[in-house]
């Protein structure tokens, strides 16, 4: 297995060595943990020297850092910019809702094993509660529109969207064996995993 992961960096030759050290830290922290992962695994896997991450990280922690930095704000720039207007009628809340849910979705994919490792360290993530400030104002100025019930706690709606993403995403991560339908895997089953999704939220928030 080793020997697959340091073929495919190797392969890989467009990245340069610190790149090859971040996608190497990256993987190997995701799956086994950091306490469990050395300096030495690292740099075999990305087939470099091991003074490597001394060279340009300082230390294991300092990769580490490098790595939950590259979670950034950055990551919800796309699905946030479609929540910047809120459309007046039924059916482009609708459309746009929808978009906005499998936007999201993709940024939390792209960032699937950074996402693992934030959860594993219990790191907070400003990014999250930029996500949820801003997704509570589009539903909160929905409200005025009547295009969602006015009872609505906004900032849970957003909370949950965030969980039962985030999980989906985990969970592709963590699992052993690939039987049974991966939503991160299977992009055709990520299409019906997405509209069931969008349907029980807009059945619970539609006005």
């Amino acid at each position: 297995m080793a020997k697959k992961r340091t073929q495919k960096i190797t392969s890989a030759k467009n990245l340069s060595v610190e790149e090859r050290l971040l996608q190497s830290g990256t993987e190997l922290f995701a799956e086994k943990g950091v306490s469990a992962t050395s300096v030495r695994e690292v740099c075999a896997h990305a087939d470099v020297s091991f003074t490597m991450i001394h060279h340009y990280f300082g230390s294991k922690q300092g990769l580490l850092d490098a790595i939950l930095d590259q979670f950034t704000s950055e990551t919800f720039v796309v699905p946030l910019r479609l929540i910047q207007d809120v459309p007046t009628d039924a059916t482009a809340f609708a459309r746009t809702f929808e978009l906005f849910v499998s936007e999201t979705f993709e940024a939390l994919i792209a960032q699937k094993y950074v996402l693992k490792i934030l959860a594993d360290q219990q790191s907070e993530f400003v990014g999250f509660k930029e996500f949820v400030g801003q997704f509570t104002l589009f539903l909160e100025e929905a409200k005025k529109h009547r295009l969602v019930k006015k009872n609505i706690q906004a900032d849970m709606v957003a909370g949950m969207l965030l969980d039962r993403l985030g999980n989906q995403v985990m969970y592709s991560v963590t699992r052993k064996t690939r039987k049974g339908p991966d939503a991160v895997m299977d992009r055709a089953y990520r299409k019906k995993w997405l509209k069931a999704n969008v349907d029980i939220l807009l059945g619970g928030i539609e006005g």
